[in-house]
């Protein structure tokens, strides 16, 4: 079977390829019990990560893929977000990040871009978190991905497809120390189509971060906040579409990022990450990407945003940017309606853009 492109360029962003087809510091007065309590904690987070280290991935893959954010901002950031805490992506991107957050977010792309090529190639993206006392956070989030009228090639008949995929996170972040937090994220995802071949069973994925928080000022003066963060994405069972055997992209991704903040009104955030495929031999091979991105807050009104970001399987690397206009001025309700423009679905050259509504509350 050979798929028929609509356009040149179009490319599934959750690739399914069938066969035939083309703030604190730590208490020292804790002593060993502190950190006999930490080890106990992360011990199953780390033979969680082990697992996903050894684990592989057959050659055809179905899922949400690192090498997009889905989020407005991480998009114009160069989708560098693993070590950003208090950000919509930590849902499904590490949920360490939830463990930092104070009070109530909301996140809302109700008709986001996929790509530039396609107009009924959608994304529709709603998550809400929550932070709890005590360093403890929640979060859901949906994604539903409509990729419609596609026509796929089987001997001399041409069928449209209609692809609908969707993705169901809840996630949970808890601080194991005053500044490191661990979580885990429960996926629920779907390949559904109206075409037999095309229609996949429901399956069950995990993610599973750290994050590390910790403060240092350069040169004695200039106050910076450093993050580090590490998740195993898509840790989950093979399912079938149509006849073929499917997993989850599974993947491995760590960043740093630093802010600089003065009250709420004004930051400079900058941040890197490394992501990689994992794959078993004689599957397309073992792939990285990353990105980088810098974000400069003014007056709490106006953000401004910068990136570039690189993916060694579409072998593509394309520089993004975007902005945000709102309100952060106040300490307990504000947001901002945010812009990113970065590489969209496909090859050669497309590229998307993406809007979305971001709201905080602390009661």
């Amino acid at each position: 079977m050979n798929q028929v492109h609509q356009q040149d360029a179009y490319q599934d962003v959750y690739p399914v390829q069938l066969a035939g087809c083309v703030p604190g510091t730590v208490d020292s007065r804790a002593g060993g019990r502190y950190g006999s309590r930490v080890m106990r904690r992360a011990l199953p987070l780390a033979a969680v990560l082990l697992f996903a280290v050894f684990r592989g991935a057959p050659a055809f893959e179905a899922g949400p893929h690192p090498y997009f954010s889905r989020t407005a901002s991480g998009s114009a950031m160069g989708n560098a977000i693993v070590s950003l805490p208090a950000h919509p992506s930590n849902i499904w991107a590490n949920p360490a990040g939830l463990a930092f957050q104070e009070g109530w977010l909301f996140y809302a792309a109700p008709h986001d871009e996929v790509s530039g090529y396609r107009e009924d190639f959608r994304d529709r993206v709603f998550a809400a978190s929550l932070g709890r006392p005590g360093g403890r956070g929640i979060g859901l989030a949906i994604i539903l991905r409509q990729n419609d009228d596609q026509l796929y090639r089987s001997g001399d008949a041409i069928r449209r497809v209609d692809i609908f995929e969707p993705a169901f996170f809840l996630a949970y972040g808890r601080r194991i120390g005053a500044k490191t937090a661990a979580g885990v994220s429960l996926l629920g995802y779907q390949h559904r189509a109206d075409v037999d071949l095309f229609d996949g069973n429901p399956t069950a994925g995990l993610t599973a971060g750290v994050l590390r928080v910790w403060d240092h000022a350069l040169r004695g003066k200039l106050p910076l906040e450093w993050r580090w963060g590490f998740a195993a994405g898509n840790i989950g069972p093979s399912f079938d579409i149509g006849e073929t055997e499917t997993k989850l992209p599974l993947y491995l991704r760590t960043g740093v990022s630093t802010k600089w903040e003065s009250g709420r009104q004004n930051r400079i955030v900058g941040s890197a990450d490394l992501y990689f495929l994992p794959r078993e031999e004689g599957d397309p091979g073992r792939r990285f990407g990353g990105g980088i991105g810098a974000e400069t807050v003014l007056a709490g009104t106006a953000a401004i945003r910068v990136g570039y970001v690189w993916d060694e399987e579409r072998d593509r690397s394309d520089p993004t940017f975007g902005f945000g206009i709102g309100n952060e001025v106040y300490p307990h309700i504000g947001g901002m309606i945010e812009y990113g423009h970065g590489p969209g679905d496909g090859a050669g050259g497309d590229f998307a853009d993406h809007f979305g509504v971001r709201v905080y509350w602390i009661p």
